[in-house]
Formats: structure tokens, sequence, C-alpha cells
């Protein structure tokens, strides 16, 4: 029986308390473990502040799971983070510096986030980003599982994470993830499924839409944008802007998750540079599976410089 997936050797993820340190004397924050972290607005947080987000890893995995920390850049290229070593734990630090112009305070891609890569001794990948984004003022932490894949021995004994470098269905290729997860995996290929039990996914990312219809295909937080398709196929820009705003009583933002479906009630011609097809105007949420994204093992510190 061909599988993609090695079920008794998933990476499990339980949640992180995720805490939020004021400065001072005030008692740090503890966020609601998984969802998002309210931070603070333009009224506190203003151009050329610092916000400090620091992951706790634990020294010693257990079970063969290893950990690196990472960002990447406008090209997806991985830089490994360097962490110190603290009561058995080794803590790595991002500053995210605030920024300003016309359209407010900001924070920008390139570096308002760290990323892990945790991998199995058997060949089971998962990357979570750990991001501080901004909308219309307001500052959140936020953190999304973006890969959950698994590793194959291939027929010369090398590795090969088939899901990050065949563009199928809703994944983007990602020809540096598989090399940096290889590498973590060297010497451990033999424990790896052969690569003839991978079967390629069925692409089902269409099917049962209606007209206005778009199914989420990506969406990543730490840019604030995602893409999606509708049911003729074609490719629709999705921006976290145009989703109407639910009715929250604490702040919080508005994303989109990958899988989920949303009407778009409007939509134009691309905008000058994108590849996709369309941009969509208005989006209104209309299947929501889950109102958190999915935890994670490790714990987040946030600290206002």
């Amino acid at each position: 029986m061909k599988t993609n997936i090695v079920s008794d050797r998933v990476l499990s993820t339980p949640e992180a308390s995720v805490i939020h340190h004021k400065g001072g004397n005030n008692p740090p924050q503890v966020l609601p473990a998984g969802k998002f972290g309210f931070l603070g607005n333009a009224d506190t947080i203003r151009p050329n502040h610092v916000i400090e987000l620091q992951l706790v890893i634990p020294q010693h995995p257990t079970d063969g799971l290893v950990t690196k920390v990472i960002t990447i850049n406008g090209d997806r290229d991985i830089t490994e983070v360097g962490g110190e070593g603290t009561n058995g734990s080794r803590t790595f630090t991002q500053k995210v510096l605030v920024r300003g112009g016309r359209d407010g305070v900001y924070t920008l891609a390139e570096d308002n986030s760290l990323m892990t890569v945790s991998v199995t001794e058997y060949g089971f990948l998962k990357v979570t980003v750990y991001t501080v984004i901004a909308q219309e003022g307001n500052f959140f932490l936020a953190q999304q599982c973006t890969h959950q894949v698994q590793g194959y021995r291939m027929v010369d004994g090398g590795i090969k994470f088939p899901a990050v470098v065949e563009r199928a269905g809703r994944h983007m290729a990602w020809h540096q993830l598989n090399s940096f997860g290889k590498d973590m995996l060297e010497g451990k290929a033999n424990k790896l499924p052969s690569i003839s039990t991978y079967v390629e996914p069925i692409d089902t990312s269409i099917s049962g839409l209606s007209d206005n219809e778009v199914r989420v295909t990506g969406y990543s937080i730490r840019r604030n944008n995602g893409v999606g398709v509708n049911k003729k196929g074609l490719s629709v820009s999705l921006h976290w802007s145009k989703i109407s705003q639910q009715a929250e009583i604490d702040p919080c933002p508005r994303f989109l998750m990958i899988g989920e479906k949303v009407l778009v009630t409007k939509m134009g011609p691309p905008r000058r540079g994108s590849t996709t097809n369309h941009e969509a105007l208005d989006i209104l949420l209309i299947e929501r599976e889950a109102d958190n994204l999915m935890g994670t093992e490790l714990e987040v510190q946030l600290v206002l410089g």
C-alpha cells in the first residue's frame, strides 16, 4: 500500500505557552496557546520601536526529534540562527524593527519572523513560523504551520521531500527546504520510507466550488497575503485588507487559512508584477474550520524594547 506519510511516526505538536513581557514591574501576560496575541497599537508602539521575538527550545530533544531555527529572505534562502544556552534550553532572538510611513506603522516580512524546522528521525518534517504583524496600527504575535511533509529514501540512497520539490496541488516548490531537510537527516536515509511508496497527491482545490467561491491554496501570515483558485482554475490574489471585518470584542487580525473556502464578491485585474489572474477586492469568510492556528511545542516570548 502506497502512502505519503508514515502514520505512526508523525511529529506530535503539543500546544505552547505564549508570553508577552511588557517590561518594568508589569507581570508577563500569558496569551492563549496557539492563538494570536495582541501586543499593542500605534498609540504605544511607534516607528523605530524594537520588538524582541524569542524562541526557547529544549536543549535535549526526545524521541529523535531535531529542531533548528531559521530565517528566510525574499528568495526563500534559508539562514540558520544561532542560539544561546540557558538552563538546559537554547534561546533564539530576532529583533523586529517597527517602521513608519504614509500607511502608518508596520513590520517588514524580511525581518519580522523566526521559523522552526523540526524533523523526526523517520523523516517527517514540520515548519512553523512565529511572526509579528501589523494591521491598521494594531500589532499581533502570530504562529502558523506552513509545511508538514514526509521525506523519502531514493534508489541511490539519497533523501528527497517530494511535496516541497515538485510543484503539486497547493504546495509551491521550495528547493532550499528540501536541501535543508536532507542535511538534518544526514545518515538516517535507511529509516525513511522508500520513494516507491510515494503517491502524487490529487489536486481537489476546485472541487465543490460555486460561482464567486475561491479555495485558499496558500497564505503567508508573515506577509499578510495569500493566493487561491476559483472554479475555473484561475488564480486569485488574496490580501488581508480585503477580508470583511468580523465582530470581535478584542483586537483580532484578519487572516485566511490554507484549504478554507471564501466568497469573493468582487474581483479586479492583478496588481502590477503579480503572477495571479485576478485580485480579490472583497472577501467573505464562509468556512472556518478553526478559529486558531496550529500550536507548537516551543515556548514563545516577546519583549517590547
